[in-house]
């Protein structure tokens, strides 16, 4: 053994005994620390930078009836360096997420507080990450990852009434995080990602405008678009399609999960608001006309939680359960950017009927707001991925905007209004070729 592999030893002894002392989310991150210098050696230096849309879960404040929900995420961002080895990727990576915190409710009480706009929760995260990649068929590349590191959580909710802070302040916590997502080779260095990502503060304490302290727990659901960089001599294999001129009948089965876009109710100052992330499902058949050009038609449905129904002054915000589902049948065309490869970017656009139920009650007394049908017409646009498995099975993954009309239903009340349905949805997909 040379002197130099004696010193690294000892080095690595005495920092694992010395850990034993430290907190255990530290001694966890110690170790992907020294997993990652392990992997230095043959492994290529990247870089990557993400944008995304998030959502947080509702909080709820222990031994007390409160509950704060939040709308829709402004655009997080997170930078990362990192270390590629084969099938894993290990990075520490810094990111910012951001939300606006809609109303505070407590149901013992039917109390809801109004938040101010520039009202927010904020996570400033430094995470230390490992992706395993997996290889399936010419072009396909999923993964999955899992990452943890100290994060800054900071939440401002004030009283839009009076401008008072319920809540204002900040806290240092572990922060957990997993993701899985697809990866896409553009060139040999470069390579963009979509994927969805699960944060998690499970332990952090915050304390209110009266000096009440609470041990909290937040969870944040985001989609993001990645596009990682590689510095070193390798590069992303870009494979041929292995069926380049496929045509005939195919099959399409998508599932994801789709953001509601706020609704105004025209003809009133109400306003459906806060609406949650919710499932999406679609089946469509179509034909390949030839290998770029592809008709479908499609049968889908796109359900999502309605959290808040805003009347506008004097009366003001409550709080809601129930859902909106939309379902939806369209003639869809799809055009294929790059056919003869395995990685295939496409994009299109459909046409076709909708129906959109509502059915909103109060969370306070459970009375019907809204229970009521709109149909209408809609359309959809998308871009996206096709990655080719074998001569008969492909995935995909999209991006996708659905829009309604401005169709007609009535309040619970008799009052009649018009609104527009519109949802972005993330999906993935599997696809079935019946010939060649």
């Amino acid at each position: 053994m040379t002197i130099i592999k004696l010193t690294r030893k000892i080095q690595s002894l005495h920092l694992s005994l010395s850990l034993r002392k430290a907190p255990a989310w530290w001694q966890a991150a110690a170790g992907v620390s020294l997993l990652l210098a392990s992997q230095t050696a043959a492994a290529e230096i990247y870089g990557s930078a993400s944008l995304g849309w998030s959502y947080p879960e509702t909080l709820a404040i222990p031994d007390t009836q409160a509950r704060l929900d939040y709308d829709f995420g402004l655009p997080a961002a997170s930078l990362a360096l990192g270390l590629e080895r084969a099938r894993w990727r290990f990075e520490i990576e810094a990111s910012y997420q951001e939300n606006e915190p809609e109303i505070l409710y407590l149901r013992g009480s039917d109390l809801a507080f109004d938040s101010r706009e520039s009202d927010q929760l904020t996570a400033t995260s430094i995470l230390l990450n490992a992706y395993r990649t997996f290889r399936v068929g010419a072009g396909f590349r999923p993964y999955l990852g899992a990452g943890l590191g100290p994060s800054y959580v900071d939440l401002l909710f004030r009283d839009d009434a009076t401008g008072e802070p319920i809540i204002d302040d900040a806290a240092w916590t572990l922060a957990l995080q997993a993701s899985a997502g697809v990866e896409i080779p553009v060139t040999r260095k470069l390579a963009l990602g979509i994927d969805y990502r699960y944060w998690y503060a499970p332990d952090f304490s915050l304390t209110d405008a009266a000096g009440e302290k609470y041990d909290l727990s937040q969870g944040i659901h985001s989609g993001w678009l990645r596009a990682r960089y590689r510095f070193g001599e390798g590069g992303n294999p870009i494979a041929s399609h292995p069926a380049p001129d496929r045509r005939g009948l195919f099959l399409t089965a998508t599932a994801g999960g789709g953001w509601a876009v706020d609704e105004d109710l025209i003809g009133t100052d109400t306003q459906l608001d806060a609406y949650s992330i919710g499932p999406m499902a679609s089946l469509s058949i179509g034909y390949a006309l030839r290998p770029r050009w592809h008709l479908a038609l499609e049968l889908a449905r796109r359900q999502n939680d309605m959290q808040i129904i805003d009347y506008g002054d004097p009366i003001g915000e409550f709080r809601t359960d129930g859902d909106v589902r939309a379902d939806s049948l369209t003639l869809n065309l799809n055009y294929r950017f790059r056919s003869r490869l395995a990685v295939t970017p496409y994009a299109g656009i459909g046409a076709g009927t909708h129906r959109t139920s509502y059915d909103v009650r109060n969370a306070a007394d459970g009375a019907e707001l809204i229970g009521d049908t709109a149909t209408g017409f809609v359309f959809q646009w998308w871009l996206g991925f096709e990655f080719a498995i074998d001569e008969h099975w492909s995935a995909t993954t999209d991006y996708r905007m659905w829009i309604g009309d401005e169709s007609s239903f009535e309040l619970s009340d008799g009052t009649g209004v018009d609104a527009r349905h519109v949802v972005q949805t993330m999906t993935f997909g599997i696809r079935y070729a019946f010939s060649r």
